[in-house]
């Protein structure tokens, strides 16, 4: 009696798993990266708000930093 299983199956099964766990670990050092970078943004952003406030502005200047805000 077969329930549709083979042993290439459990095999194939075997290596998908494994990619998919190369996957994912893979992914934690990307994610570990891509929050480093967005942690170098925020800084660099916060930078030049406090930048911006010291100084006085065009009218053209506000509305464009109004827009990208």
């Amino acid at each position: 009696m077969s329930f549709g299983f083979g042993i290439g199956d459990f095999l194939a099964v075997g290596q998908l798993a494994f990619r998919v766990y190369r996957r994912c670990k893979d992914s934690a050092e990307q994610y570990k990266a891509a929050s480093i970078d967005l942690a170098n943004m925020h800084i660099a952003i916060k930078d030049v708000t406090e930048t911006i406030i010291e100084k006085e502005l065009s009218a053209e200047k506000q509305d464009q930093l109004a827009r990208l805000c």
